[in-house]
């Protein structure tokens, strides 16, 4: 899909790509858009916020890092005042919510602060109707981003195909004034190919630094790697500001300086001389600050705070010149930050400067680390084979940087351990040359160490490379064989093949990963093996269908005919055949809707989910086939209920009456009645209200069922939804039902209800759950008492999740009786360096989620308890 459609969504989803993928970008252009449609009032119901994830690190509630974020991002220039704590704790407006933009997951650098991170908005997710989230990362570990939990979509954010790169080279050359962009941007992907640097322009930050190079020197050959390409880029922005051409930094300055004499021009010369070295000093700086900041967020130390050094302060101390005495502090202030400015590698942000990219960031650290780590160093005695998770920790001990970076967390950034070992490569050849050969003689996981920084662009010698390449080839599995072929090694494509074909005893899912891997390669055999293992009837459907895919991302015009067939295909099940007409659409293939019109009417599968892809596909015969989907009376009511409520956005008189039928009809399911007469009331159909009555009234309907009709009454405001509820909680052969009113209760927030509540709440024979939420919805109706019961509840003799849930509770109402109840509860929890790493609850079974839950309120109660530092 459209990377920009994330806009559009509805729920909550993480986006993933390495190093220069675009995803701060991509977020960047949501927020614009996002903004825009908002003004102009064009669409939408979010406001987007954009926020980099480490502001949500640093251990404030959530709504209050919100606003402290975007107050600091908009700074005085756009802001009286900044915004209060609460302002992102209400919707933007009735109806609408707010589209939280969360940057930069990866560069919140402690994994323990990054889980905190996650668990807050797993938890500020479930309000759905106040908040969304697109969060951007880099890859992260396997498993850390499971704690958002199943119902966050994940994204990989797709590096540029050949297409995508010609249009941005195209659009960025005509930027440029270039004559004929088109015909200059086709010679220059040619001489990318060349240099075997086209991998590199498929990154979207890489594609632009190759861009910018080239328009300066148009006849310089291009960079080799990824240093290189780094390399070039700075040097050309450090050349443009420090020339001396009249419109250059050193001109300016010259002209602004006169004034004070020979002494500050010479001064001003010295700055600038120093200037790359200052801001290679800059880089390592923000770093070490971005891993203190997450260290004291982890140890919650509220008596520290981690206040960045100004940029032009921290450059003031690398260039080790002193302002010249003539020279007001004020103006040489001034001569610094125009200096920064006009870089090319900063930009303002929240009143100082931060660099253009993280990653811009990680290439100037690493030279001055290198350089004041010594000479490299290696053990005498035999290393170990170690897991591959640990083999950035051994780099850094064998660079001898470890000492250095001890208490670091960026051992496990893959991007600037690459720009690490280059520099050490480039200063130290031999000995890093011997480095890499130890690394690959650390079995299957060196040689992967090496197929990982050979595919980030890492300068890794030829003959490691082939070393690492025909050792993998010896270890079985198809991601071995891939990363061999992907090294050079020519005989994985044979074994390859030989998975493919199904010769060994591999599954069919390794058989397409193998195929796979051949054909994007080049090897015309993996094309044929998929397309052959799509037209197999024999073979089980969602393999086939997986074939096809793999056979469309090659670009084989038989994966269309492979989906077309399977569609077609009355052996294979409906959702396997709704699947491939759904890819087949996808595709801009005529054959997909038209098998969708088909299998939408095929009774022998489900009707209503073929509809609702052409629905999506915004297909002319969408109307007549859920209108005949909604009028069948030999469909379920569930079925016609769902067609019903499709039509509405086509035909919503029609609808309405289908919808009206379904509520109207006794013989129909009780729970349909009620789910088609909130659907009218949605359509501000006055027909809903008497079968939402009707139902709730029915004593012969089952009591969670009469709930729901009952709740959806109290929330419209009337008062024979809260009479039905009590009556319910009177009949103690409803008891099952108990927990569903009382939640109920909670949301209309009635307080006519609030003598049964007190009942319940005190009733020993009733479910701890149940009495627990009932005193919970006291206190919220203004109810003392109810708090009161909390906390005699949670220090009795009751279950352990609803023991939580009562503290939970009064932390939320803020009782500082919640406080104490927690202390009682929980524990600190440490990691393997004893650096504290959040709550722990002490005793009793708890499930992930009152685990997620606890620790999230136990820190916000944290934060609110300790005195602003």
């Amino acid at each position: 899909m459209p990377a920009v459609d994330i806009l559009a969504g509805d729920g909550s989803c993480v986006v993933v790509a390495g190093p220069g993928g675009g995803k701060s970008t991509l977020l960047r252009v949501c927020a614009a858009e996002g903004a825009r449609l908002w003004a102009t009032g064009l669409g939408g119901n979010s406001v987007p916020v954009l926020v980099p994830a480490a502001a949500l690190s640093e251990g404030r509630p959530f709504a209050d890092a919100l606003a402290a974020a975007v107050s600091a991002a908009l700074g005085p220039s756009a802001l009286l005042e900044q915004l209060p704590a609460g302002f992102f704790a209400a919707p933007p407006k009735p109806g609408a919510r707010w589209l939280v933009l969360v940057d930069a997951l990866d560069e919140v650098v402690d994994p323990a602060a990054r889980r905190q991170v996650l668990q807050t908005l797993a938890v500020v997710a479930e309000h759905e109707q106040l908040y969304r989230f697109v969060i951007t990362t880099r890859p992260l570990p396997d498993g850390e981003l499971d704690v958002v939990g199943p119902k966050v979509d994940r994204f990989n954010l797709q590096p540029f195909d050949d297409q995508d790169i010609l249009e941005f080279t195209r659009g960025w050359f005509s930027a440029a004034g270039l004559s004929e962009p088109a015909e200059r941007a086709a010679e220059f992907l040619k001489a990318v190919a060349a240099q075997k640097l086209m991998e590199f322009a498929r990154v979207p930050l890489m594609a632009a630094m190759l861009c910018q190079v080239h328009v300066a020197g148009p006849g310089r050959p291009l960079p080799a790697g990824r240093s290189a390409i780094f390399r070039d880029f700075t040097e050309l922005l450090y050349e443009r500001q420090l020339s001396g051409e009249a419109a250059g930094i050193r001109v300016q300055a010259r002209a602004a300086m006169t004034r004070y004499g020979a002494d500050a021009l010479a001064r001003v010369e010295s700055v600038l001389d120093q200037f790359p070295a200052a801001i290679s000093r800059l880089a390592v700086v923000r770093m070490r600050e971005q891993e203190l900041k997450n260290a004291l967020f982890m140890k919650l130390d509220a008596d520290t705070v981690v206040r960045p050094e100004a940029a032009v302060d921290v450059i003031a101390e690398a260039v080790k010149t002193k302002k010249p005495l003539a020279v007001p502090q004020r103006v040489w202030r001034d001569f610094l930050e125009t200096c920064l400015r006009r870089s090319g590698l900063l930009i303002a942000e929240a009143g100082d400067y931060a660099f253009v990219h993280q990653t811009l960031a990680e290439y100037l650290a690493a030279p001055s680390l290198v350089r004041r780590s010594g000479v490299l160093r290696f053990r005498v005695r035999r290393t170990p084979l170690i897991p591959f998770p640990m083999i950035p920790r051994y780099v850094y001990g064998q660079l001898g940087l470890m000492r250095r970076l001890r208490r670091n967390r960026w051992l496990s950034n893959d991007s600037f351990a690459g720009f690490v070992l280059d520099q050490a490569y480039a200063q130290h050849p031999g000995s890093t040359a011997k480095f890499w050969r130890r690394i690959v003689r650390h079995g299957r996981h060196g040689c992967l160490f090496v197929f990982l920084h050979v595919q980030l662009g890492t300068d890794v010698p030829p003959p490691v490379v082939r070393m690492a390449a025909a050792k993998l080839r010896r270890y079985s599995g198809v991601d071995n064989l891939s990363a061999a072929l992907e090294l050079g090694d020519s005989q994985a494509a044979d074994l390859l093949a030989c998975i493919a074909a199904g010769t060994g005893a591999d599954g069919e899912g390794e058989r397409i990963r193998a195929a796979a891997a051949l054909g994007a390669w080049g090897d015309f055999r993996g094309a044929d093996l998929l397309n052959g293992i799509g037209v197999d009837p024999s073979i089980v459907d969602y393999v086939r269908l997986s074939a096809a895919k793999e056979l469309v991302a090659l670009g084989d015009h038989r994966g269309a005919d492979v989906l077309a067939a399977i569609a077609a295909d009355q052996s294979v099940a409906g959702h396997g055949r709704i699947r491939a007409a759904d890819e087949l659409a996808a595709l801009g293939d005529v054959r997909g809707p038209d098998l969708l019109s088909n299998l939408a009417t095929d009774i022998t599968i489900d009707r209503l989910a073929a509809a609702r892809r052409l629905v999506a596909l915004g297909d002319s015969r969408v109307p007549d086939l859920l209108t005949a989907l909604a009028g069948d009376a030999n469909e379920e009511a569930s079925v016609r209920l769902g067609a019903a409520t499709a039509l509405c956005p086509f035909d919503r008189v029609r609808g309405a009456d289908f919808l009206a039928d379904i509520a109207l009809t006794t013989e129909t399911e009780p729970q349909a009645r009620v789910n088609a007469a909130r659907e009218l009331i949605n359509q501000n159909d006055a027909r809903g209200l008497p079968h939402l009555i009707d139902v709730a009234h029915n004593t012969l309907v089952a009591a969670r069922t009469r709930v729901d009709a009952a709740e959806q009454l109290g929330i419209l405001g009337d008062r024979r939804g809260t009479d039905v509820l009590t009556g319910i909680l009177a009949d103690t052969n409803a008891s099952d039902a108990f927990l569903a009113v009382v939640r109920a209760l909670g949301s209309i927030k009635d307080q006519r209800a609030l003598p049964d509540l007190t009942r319940i709440a005190h009733d020993v024979a009733q479910e701890d759950t149940v009495r627990v939420e009932a005193a919970e919805v006291m206190a919220i109706l203004g109810d003392l008492r109810g708090a009161t019961l909390l906390d005699k509840l949670a220090r009795g003799v009751i279950d352990d999740h609803s023991r939580l849930k009562a503290v939970i509770a009064l932390l939320s109402l803020g009782d500082p009786r919640g406080s104490a109840l927690l202390d009682e509860l929980t524990d600190w929890e440490t990691d393997s360096s004893d650096s504290p790493s959040g709550y722990s609850l002490r005793s009793g079974r708890y499930s992930w989620e009152d685990r997620s839950k606890m620790n999230i309120a136990s820190r916000q109660e944290y934060e609110r308890s300790e005195p602003a530092p």
